[in-house]
């Protein structure tokens, strides 16, 4: 049980990353700036947050990142729904953007945004049009072992190019599980890496991209902070809503992003066997929220979660 945050925050590293072999080969980015200092630079525009390549807990990093002012003038922003949009097969809009003259084009989804506990994984994922890896889906559509087999075609391809990143607990609670998404997600993109082009289309499942979106007000009275500046090369980023069943690359990083987090939640299941995470990888189940009830919130619980903060002492 703990009685305060900063147990919570003592538990697990902010930030890290897994990138792909051919990623790996450009080397480790200089280590990131802390998150409040990273908050900071967002507003003036000079630096954006990255990650480190490793295993769970390694440090984050990033390259300085063009002026704002500059990059947001060529990121061209977009929102489609796959269900209406998208009826001619899962790579229809990866074909379009490469006819536009897109070299890199990049899916991404995450996986823990709805968890009471543990971390918020992203994956971002570059197939090239003439590498076709049997059994990808939207990971939701796939039991376990088809995920694992799809998540070990992926990562084993040497063409294919890949990272995850993680936001842990501590980061969710100080700066709430959406902009926690959104900074997974540019991490991921931002570790990609490796040999050939770098990003220049983004492909986001869901309706929010990470870049673009200005200073506003949040529900809760507070001011969300404007995006960061998207990274070098990006040159357009879309939205596709249903994404992950209608994108071949959408619904491959959400194979890397569910399979990465699966595998995190049972480590944690080791650590904190009274939860039972091994099961329902920390998602708010009958069981689970009947173990927070009765030992408290473990050092990686969400303290800002209903069904977590009423248990907190």
């Amino acid at each position: 049980m703990v009685s305060t945050r900063s147990a919570a925050r003592r538990a697990l590293g902010g930030m890290s990353t897994r990138l792909s072999p051919a990623a790996a080969k450009a080397g480790p980015p200089p280590r990131r700036q802390h998150k409040r200092a990273a908050r900071r630079d967002t507003r003036r525009s000079a630096a954006s947050q990255a990650s480190q390549a490793g295993s769970p807990g390694s440090p984050a990093a990033a390259p300085p990142s063009p002026p704002a002012a500059a990059a947001e003038e060529e990121l061209a922003l977009e929102t489609l729904d796959a269900r209406t949009s998208l009826k001619q097969g899962m790579r229809q809009l990866e074909e379009r953007l490469q006819a536009e003259g897109h070299a890199c084009i990049v899916g991404v989804d995450e996986a823990g945004r709805g968890p009471l506990c543990g971390p918020v994984v992203a994956g971002a994922c570059h197939i090239p049009l003439d590498v076709t890896i049997e059994g990808i889906d939207d990971s939701k559509e796939l039991s376990e072992p088809q995920r694992e087999a799809a998540y070990e075609a992926l990562t084993t391809h040497p063409r294919v190019r890949w990272a995850v990143a993680e936001c842990d607990h501590a980061t969710i609670d100080e700066i709430n599980i959406l902009q926690a998404t959104m900074l997974a997600m540019r991490n991921a993109v931002a570790s990609l890496g490796g040999e050939g082009a770098a990003p220049d289309a983004v492909l986001v499942d869901g309706n929010r991209r990470p870049w673009g979106n200005p200073e506003g007000k949040q529900a809760k009275g507070g001011i969300r902070p404007a995006d960061p500046p998207p990274p070098a090369g990006l040159r357009k980023c879309i939205a596709v809503i249903k994404g992950d069943g209608h994108v071949r690359a959408i619904a491959a990083a959400s194979v890397l992003a569910k399979v990465h987090r699966d595998r995190v939640m049972q480590q944690l299941a080791v650590q904190y066997p009274e939860y039972g995470m091994e099961g329902h990888k920390g998602y708010p189940s009958a069981a689970h929220k009947a173990a927070v009830a009765k030992h408290g919130p473990s050092p990686v619980h969400r303290l800002t979660f209903r069904g977590v903060k009423e248990h907190v002492r």
